[in-house]
């Protein structure tokens, strides 16, 4: 029920404001072509800064105290009972959720904050945003970080294609490993079976 109300909250948004009354197609939400070579320097972005997002992460939660337990795990651990379960949650989080809030996170808001305010404003505005979406104390951090990256990806690119590359890469490794660890015990940061 999280998804469908994310997706919604997301959606609704994209609707009245801009398609309904400004459409002019998806390239203007930045749906842009791009070369494979892009969308792999993304990847490979993505993968350089996860590190750094992870001690970051746990220095965080050391400083507040927050602990390591991930409270999306454990309601999103609760789904994966089995290979049809994931495959699911793969299309749902790791495909469709990604191209949704990058649509609106990068699409949508960080394009008018860079517009009027510039990119330095755009990126942090933008990824303060997508990290309160997110709700969750232990994870504001990382999602923060995951969105400048992806802001920045995406400045730099022209195209959210690789932004949304590198955040469906990031979900879906993380369902993958969730799910190995709801069903056959591999240790999880975050997540306690």
């Amino acid at each position: 029920s999280g998804f469908i109300i994310e997706v919604t909250a997301l959606a609704l948004p994209l609707y009245f404001f801009v398609a309904r009354r400004h459409w002019r197609g998806w390239a203007a939400l930045g749906f842009m072509p791009t070369k494979v070579w892009i969308v792999a320097l993304a990847l490979v972005a993505w993968l350089v800064a996860l590190p750094l997002i992870g001690t970051a992460e746990e220095a965080f939660s050391a400083w507040l105290d927050l602990g390591d337990r991930n409270p999306q795990f454990d309601s999103i651990g609760e789904l994966l009972d089995g290979p049809a379960a994931l495959a699911v949650a793969v299309l749902l989080i790791g495909v469709i959720v990604p191209m949704a809030e990058e649509a609106f996170f990068r699409g949508l808001l960080f394009g008018w904050l860079h517009g009027r305010l510039g990119l330095p404003a755009g990126v942090l505005l933008s990824s303060l945003l997508f990290s309160a979406v997110h709700v969750f104390d232990v994870v504001l951090l990382p999602v923060f970080l995951l969105g400048v990256l992806f802001a920045v990806i995406y400045a730099l690119s022209k195209s959210l294609w690789p932004a949304v590359a590198a955040h469906g890469l990031h979900n879906t490794i993380q369902l993958v490993w969730l799910y190995a660890a709801v069903n056959h015990g591999m240790p999880l940061p975050g997540y306690n079976a």
